[in-house]
């Protein structure tokens, strides 16, 4: 028993009843946007409270670094990618044979309300909160919000001035009150927790939108800021946003005081995901590592989105006085899958009713001092967001972040956490072993994960890892830059493309008009099983592929490949002409410089591969090549189809 605290079997028998919850989940708030991580540059007087008064978590990560994933996560207990809700989007929701959080406890005789972001998708009826085991909901359907205004009208659900909902009818407009949401929001979780049913339990979620843009605030939180000590005025901005949600945190433990259940309360305070890199109203817009001006990922590398810890790990605090420890600094890695199985244990529920056990752990006995301190509630932990994956297995983190911006990576990388919690120093060369030990392990679970509902597929998942398909980590890290081939995606060619496309290759037009036709193909082929093809139809008038790479600025990179004509009817005809091109472009942003090569068009040779290549030095401030394969129709007698093979891009 952990001294000065009551043990959880008296908390639970005290009055005779249960503990009431409180969840409070922030929107897109970093490590560094709290005061108790060590940062003055931010005022949130009544969180610290919470971890002074409480456990905070120093390793606290969510299941996923973007919002509707790590809502699905938090209010399941289950991985998302197990329900096939991966990445946000409007399709789908969490099947009704996977019970919520609600759900479960409404079934054990609580009270339960959903105030502010729902956030979980779901276009039908069934995947509302009132069908899904909330009493009481107040806020809106899908994403973030404007904070002074709403719409009424019931088809905006889905933009930033969507209705707000008070259960199923529509609220009268945020800006006919003069209202702020993030106060709105906390003077509905007071009221529900004055008005609850003092003879039944409850359970509060509170989501808010902050501290999410649009970045909007009230001058008076803004004058409560002014002294803060702040490296740009656009942190003292999100400062003030963040005080406003924080002067609603103790207005909600203020509530519970007076109420006479702060102590038969546990209250647990968390954020959705890490820092966004894309933040502020000045230029640029998308920031990378030591240039952020808003929310702060602290010491941490990455941001929203990706798998690096910026992305995943966030403020995290469990609070109830007198049952867990003051002040209790807990340093084994907990992840918010947790919430769902220790809420339920508090009901007496070890496993959800019905559907997929939970994947999280009931943290309470490492908490309280029942399970040893050198017990880990967790020995792996799993993250995937489309291309992005990453397994920590002790403090060894394997990680693939090819889609997070100015920290993207074509090789996959790996941290000791332990001696290395920036993630500055990658060990893949030092520890191959424990690299390949890790990419298996985490394929293994990858594998069995069901489809994504977003209807988007998973370029990169080795599917046949049960039938002795492996990823090679050396050979994966050794490939050259530019890809010809590997990972096959059904969906990912914007315009339609009727076959998979290979690795990174993207096809993409200009302007929007008809379908293009283009993919992997048997027909033709110089060295492999298959080539790229792409088709051009008139009216189409200038289409391609592009590969983007990482360069260094200063050296000098050639860009090759083998293309031969259609055949017959096939065949190349008018005015169509393509070329290759290196387009350099900054970490964000406009395209500083291009070099093209000479073009092919009719004359293309129909029986004999023709090598065209272009070459080219990286200009000052490249951070990347847009490798291009271009196609002009130009004119509408301008059609026909032609592949390519044997892709390459290596310093010249």
């Amino acid at each position: 028993m952990v001294p000065g605290c009551r043990t959880l079997n008296s908390a639970l028998s005290a009055e005779g009843s249960r503990p009431n919850i409180v969840v409070i989940y922030a929107d897109d708030m970093g490590w560094g946007d709290v005061g108790y991580h060590g940062f003055k540059d931010i005022a949130t007087p009544n969180i610290d409270a919470l971890a002074e008064g409480g456990v905070e978590f120093g390793q606290g990560y969510v299941s996923s670094s973007i919002c509707m994933p790590s809502r699905v996560g938090v209010l399941t207990g289950v991985y998302q990618q197990r329900l096939g809700m991966d990445t946000n989007c409007g399709k789908g929701g969490i099947p009704t044979s996977q019970p919520m959080i609600f759900e479960m406890l409404r079934k054990e005789g609580y009270q339960t309300a959903s105030i502010g972001k729902w956030g979980v998708a779901g276009e039908g009826e069934e995947f509302r909160p009132n069908r899904r085991g909330v009493d009481f909901f107040y806020g809106s359907l899908w994403g973030s919000h404007d904070y002074y205004k709403s719409s009424t009208d019931p088809e905006d659900l889905r933009k930033w001035d969507s209705p707000i909902m008070r259960n199923t009818a529509i609220e009268p407009d945020i800006q006919d009150s003069g209202g702020y949401l993030t106060e709105m929001l906390t003077k509905e979780t007071v009221s529900f927790i004055e008005r609850a049913d003092d003879d039944k339990p409850f359970f509060v979620y509170l989501a808010h939108y902050a501290v999410h843009a649009p970045w909007q605030v009230p001058q008076v939180y803004m004058d409560r800021v002014q002294n803060l000590d702040s490296h740009d005025d656009e942190r003292k901005l999100f400062a003030g946003m963040t005080l406003a949600m924080d002067d609603g945190v103790g207005a909600v433990v203020d509530a519970l005081k007076r109420k006479g259940v702060e102590e038969d309360t546990l209250v647990v305070f968390m954020s959705d995901n890490g820092t966004p890199n894309i933040q502020g109203r000045k230029p640029p817009l998308y920031k990378d590592r030591g240039e952020t001006t808003m929310s702060s990922p602290g010491p941490f590398k990455g941001f929203k989105g990706d798998v690096y810890e910026g992305g995943t790990r966030v403020p995290f605090i469990a609070y109830w006085p007198g049952v867990l420890p003051a002040g209790k600094k807990y340093e084994h890695p907990v992840v918010n899958l947790d919430v769902a199985p220790t809420v339920m244990s508090l009901a007496g529920v070890s496993r959800p009713y019905e559907g997929l056990d939970f994947d999280g752990v009931d943290l309470l006995p490492y908490l309280t001092g029942r399970k040893s301190a050198d017990e880990k509630p967790h020995d792996v932990l799993y993250w995937r967001r489309q291309e992005n994956y990453a397994i920590r297995k002790g403090d060894w983190k394997l990680c693939f972040n090819p889609i997070s911006g100015s920290q993207s990576s074509r090789t996959i990388q790996l941290f000791n956490i332990a001696d290395d919690p920036g993630e500055w120093k990658d060990l893949v060369d030092v520890e191959p072993e424990r690299a390949q030990q890790l990419q298996d392990l985490f394929d293994a679970w990858d594998s069995r994960l069901i489809p994504s509902q977003s209807g988007l597929a998973t370029l990169n998942r080795n599917s046949g890892y049960a039938e002795g398909n492996r990823i090679n980590v050396a050979e994966f890290n050794a490939r050259s830059l530019l890809s010809n081939g590997g990972f096959e995606d059904q969906d990912s060619a914007k315009g339609n493309a009727s076959e998979p496309l290979p690795d990174l290759w993207r096809l993409w037009y200009f302007p929007e008009g008809p379908a293009v036709i283009a993919g992997l193909t048997d027909r033709k082929k110089r060295s492999g099983e298959r080539s790229l093809f792409l088709k051009c139809r008139k009216g189409d008038p200038y289409y391609g592929f592009v590969q983007r790479v990482p360069v260094e600025e200063g050296k000098t990179y050639r860009l090759s490949a083998y293309l031969i004509n259609g055949s017959g009817e096939e065949a190349l005809t008018g005015k169509s002409h393509g070329s290759l091109s290196l387009q350099w472009r900054g970490r964000r942003g406009p395209e500083i410089s291009r070099v093209e090569s000479g073009s092919w068009g009719v004359g293309l040779s129909d029986s004999e591969w023709q090598r065209f290549a272009v070459e080219g030095k990286a200009p000052p401030g490249a951070r990347y090549c847009s490798c291009a394969i271009t196609l002009f129709s130009s004119g509408s007698k301008g059609k026909g189809i032609f592949y390519i093979d044997d892709c390459e891009f290596e310093l010249s």
